[in-house]
């Protein structure tokens, strides 16, 4: 199963990684940023772009070698966890919140019970 979950998150990051890259102005819009300059430009790339193609490759190196697997679920639960409490903190101090902000937490809160599940079951 865990294999399953790496090659997920492989794909969620592959995928969103190029997004970010390939449809900069229509992607920034729809997760409610504002006309970014090229300084911004320059940060959304190397964090939502470059970041997310790595994050890919480090899932797809996990899924295919057996000896990184549980680091990728523990990177996962960490990675998650630490998500999941800013947005959901965000979620609740913040109104007018889009439904694009909304289905992705509802996606990495998904994910990080995913890990926690996979991690409870590869230390009993």
């Amino acid at each position: 199963m865990s294999i399953v979950y790496l090659w997920l998150n492989a794909i969620i990051y592959l995928v969103f990684g190029l997004l970010c890259t390939l449809n900069l102005d229509k992607i920034t819009a729809a997760q409610g940023f504002l006309k970014l300059d090229n300084n911004g430009r320059c940060e959304y790339l190397a964090v939502y772009g470059g970041m997310e193609i790595g994050f890919a490759i480090f899932y797809a190196l996990c899924a295919l070698k057996p000896a990184y697997r549980s680091a990728g679920i523990l990177f996962s639960l960490c990675l998650y966890g630490g998500i999941c409490t800013w947005r959901l903190t965000s979620l609740m101090f913040l109104s007018d919140i889009s439904i694009t902000t909304k289905s992705i937490a509802v996606l990495e809160v998904a994910l990080l019970i995913g890990a926690a599940l996979l991690f409870k079951t590869s230390i009993e």
